[in-house]
């Protein structure tokens, strides 16, 4: 694949993924996604990615990772059976449902074939920009909110880190990310979310700034699944309304013909 160059100015140190002139660190950034129909007529969507952001990070062990797989684009689902289990009656259910870093699900049954790194067949979806996302961590906590107040290395300004204790480098989002509109950091220094005083005081206001320019059903990813991700706004500029996103954060069109994932600016609680 080509590669668009990226750098950040004022990093003492550089990550492995990059290379460091005086306190430039420059890295290249690789994605490629390319469809196809199959023989049986089903459209097929391939990401390939080095998994390197078009932006700074705090993290200096980020590693390119080759992320590459193929699925089933946007497969066809039912209104009220989709096939996923989208309804929970204890909290404990939606807890092993979405907690898990490692998922069960059948990679064949979504028409999953992994061609990439170990680590691409734990990647949830993948960003606009190439960089993939996670939600809970290794400890099967949420890095946003933690129950546990040092789980984990802390996000940085783009609401993404390193992947702790792994040989890859991997970096990725635990959040919609602010960082995916490409001017958020223009006038910033990136630090880590605790460091910077907005950022921690509301995180969940941060992540929504960097979505000042895209109030509408904006494209921000794939989920692993083949379908589509979208940002924090729906068609009329308003955010989403819980009472129409499932606990997967699965929403449908109004005609009901088209299930899709959605960013979602509450903490989601269920009552027994």
């Amino acid at each position: 694949m080509t590669s668009t160059t990226h750098q950040c100015e004022n990093k003492p140190k550089c990550f492995p993924g990059g290379k460091k002139s005086g306190t430039t660190c420059t890295w290249q950034r690789k994605l490629c996604v390319t469809c196809r129909t199959d023989n049986n007529g089903i459209t097929k969507i391939r990401v390939q990615t080095n998994n390197l952001p078009n932006h700074c990070v705090q993290s200096v062990l980020v590693n390119a990772v080759n992320f590459d797989y193929e699925v089933n684009f946007n497969p066809n689902q039912s209104y009220g059976s989709t096939g996923y289990k989208h309804t929970f009656t204890t909290q404990n259910q939606l807890n092993k449902a979405v907690c898990p870093i490692v998922k069960g699900y059948k990679a064949s049954d979504f028409g999953i074939v992994e061609y990439g790194d170990a680590e691409s067949a734990n990647a949830l979806g993948t960003a606009i920009n190439g960089v993939v996302f996670q939600f809970a961590n290794q400890i099967q906590e949420d890095p946003v909110y933690p129950i546990t107040e040092a789980n984990e290395q802390p996000l940085d300004l783009c609401l993404g880190h390193n992947q702790q204790n792994s040989d890859f480098g991997m970096y990725h989002y635990h959040d919609i990310s602010p960082c995916l509109d490409p001017n958020f950091l223009n006038g910033k220094t990136m630090t880590n979310c605790v460091d910077n005083d907005a950022c921690k005081k509301d995180i969940t206001k941060w992540a929504l700034s960097g979505f000042s320019s895209m109030k509408s059903k904006t494209v921000i990813g794939l989920a692993k699944d083949g379908h589509v991700l979208y940002g924090p706004y729906d068609d009329s500029g308003k955010l989403w309304n819980a009472k129409i996103v499932d606990p997967c954060n699965g929403a449908w069109s109004k005609d009901q013909t088209d299930y899709f994932y959605v960013g979602t600016s509450w903490v989601r609680n269920i009552k027994i």
